[in-house]
């Protein structure tokens, strides 16, 4: 199994963050990948942790 590992900087804008991840996942699975994965934070990420992160999770 080919296994894609994305990286990318993430901000406070889920829906921003989504998208990116859609398009890496797609032009991983292009390139053959049948699993995408990210780091913890790759949907939700701001400078400082605060009562946000919750809400979000």
């Amino acid at each position: 199994m080919r296994i894609a590992l994305g990286q990318l900087e993430s901000g406070a804008d889920i829906r921003a963050n989504l998208a990116a991840m859609d398009r890496f996942a797609a032009e991983a699975a292009r390139g053959g990948a049948a699993l995408a994965a990210f780091s913890e934070y790759a949907t939700y990420e701001k400078k400082k942790v605060d009562a946000t992160f919750p809400e979000v999770a």
